[in-house]
């Protein structure tokens, strides 16, 4: 199924596009799912799942940075939920 285009939301910062790597992590971490880092702002993301699931209402976001290996969490809660990809907010 084609990614269909995420409605337009104001925003209280700018995102800018990147394609990072990130894994949402929930339920005390043993819960994992990789996804893609479409756009993001100091205070909201984009994501595209690998696969399709039911994320949870909040989460941590593990940021990958493959240059450095330091990854960093964000605490995310639902913003726009749509089937792919879907925007959250960055605590």
């Amino acid at each position: 199924m084609p990614d269909e285009p995420a409605p337009e939301i104001p925003r209280r910062s700018q995102r800018h596009k990147t394609l990072k790597s990130g894994r949402i992590e929930f339920n005390g971490t043993f819960s994992t799912f990789d996804v893609t880092i479409k756009d993001m702002s100091e205070t909201g993301v984009k994501l595209k799942l690998s696969t399709t699931f039911i994320v949870p209402p909040t989460f941590q976001l593990r940021i990958l940075n493959t240059n450095t290996g330091i990854s960093e969490r964000r605490t995310c809660e639902t913003a726009l939920a749509t089937r792919r990809p879907f925007g959250r907010a960055l605590h």
